[in-house]
């Protein structure tokens, strides 16, 4: 009796589960597209060209990136969180600027969060906190030390309001009890040209931005904004060393991949496996790294977790910032 209803089942349910197994396990079979929420040439189009060849040998199939900049990378997100959730189309951002727009902007024709699957979170190039040789604090606890002693008397310059690099500093004033003036800049070159000139006496910028003028004796570095020392500047604390008090909860600019809200997880599993086989790659390994970057290639629980922790810090952040959304 037992195996008969067992028999049962598998004649009533078979034929209906057969097509999703065959296309979890057959997938893909037509190209993927990555949407790079970014323009040609910056941090996430880099990433994304960068895997793609690695992630075509794995995936067996064409991975075709189209970039699809625009609105803080609303556009390309837009696209991803309206496509069907089948695993061809994906996007790959900015986290911060991704799940940090939840509090920038009033109103979004999708929700950062609910709308995405994660899938993984790729490389964090990491960013340092520098200042101008004459400038007197020589590590961010000195720093902090001297912002205290001098109440709104010390300025720090980033490449823009309400990104990780902003709210990274805003964080580290939060935590100690003391105030920073932030002054924003449409880019690094203008920041940079303005740490040399000491008009702003700190700022947090790339190592790859930064490196020449600290090897000239200009500019010299206060912290990497990493859990850990970079390896490119050993000797150079990390966030979390010097500000023990973060907990963990150190934010980063890390470049993300997502899938539309939906996606199964053999197919999240399949993009899982060939994205992080492609950071592993020897040859793609050593890129991001001689570049600055960390490579992270987590699981989606994971990602998932660590969203959790960027938007509920990202909240706060923005709160204490003063900024409104647009």
């Amino acid at each position: 009796m037992r195996l008969s209803r067992i028999v049962l089942r598998a004649a009533l349910f078979g034929p209906i589960c057969a097509p999703f197994m065959a296309f979890s396990q057959a997938f893909p079979v037509k190209p993927v597209r990555i949407v790079v929420s970014a323009e040609p040439g910056g941090s996430p189009d880099i990433t994304a060209r960068t895997l793609t060849p690695r992630m075509s040998e794995q995936l067996g199939q064409p991975v075709i990136v189209e970039n699809r900049s625009g609105a803080g990378g609303q556009v390309g997100a837009q696209v991803v969180a309206r496509s069907a959730p089948d695993g061809y189309t994906i996007l790959l951002g900015n986290g911060a600027n991704h799940f940090f727009s939840i509090f920038a902007y009033k109103s979004l024709a999708y929700h950062p969060v609910k709308d995405f699957t994660p899938i993984t979170d790729l490389v964090e190039p990491v960013v340092f906190i520098a200042a101008g040789v004459s400038f007197p604090p020589n590590s961010v606890r000195e720093l902090i030390d001297y912002a205290r002693r001098n109440p709104g008397r010390v300025f720090f310059g980033t490449t823009g309001v309400g990104g990780a690099s902003h709210l990274s500093m805003e964080q580290i004033g939060l935590i100690s009890g003391v105030k920073m003036e932030h002054v924003p800049f449409k880019g690094a070159a203008p920041l940079i040209l303005n740490m040399l000139s000491g008009q702003v006496p700190v700022g947090v910028a790339t190592l790859s931005a930064l490196s020449q003028h600290v090897r000239a004796g200009k500019l010299k570095l206060l912290a990497a904004m990493s859990f850990k020392r970079s390896s490119l500047e050993p000797d150079v604390q990390s966030i979390a060393e010097a500000v023990p008090d973060i907990k963990g909860k150190v934010l980063s600019g890390k470049n993300v991949v997502l899938g539309p809200a939906g996606l199964t997880q053999p197919v999240v599993a399949r993009l899982n496996t060939a994205i992080v086989f492609a950071l592993n790659a020897p040859e793609v390994r050593e890129k991001f790294e001689a570049s600055g970057n960390q490579i992270i290639g987590n699981s989606p629980a994971e990602m998932a977790d660590g969203i959790k922790i960027m938007t509920d810090l990202g909240a706060q952040l923005f709160k204490a910032a003063g900024i409104e959304p647009e």
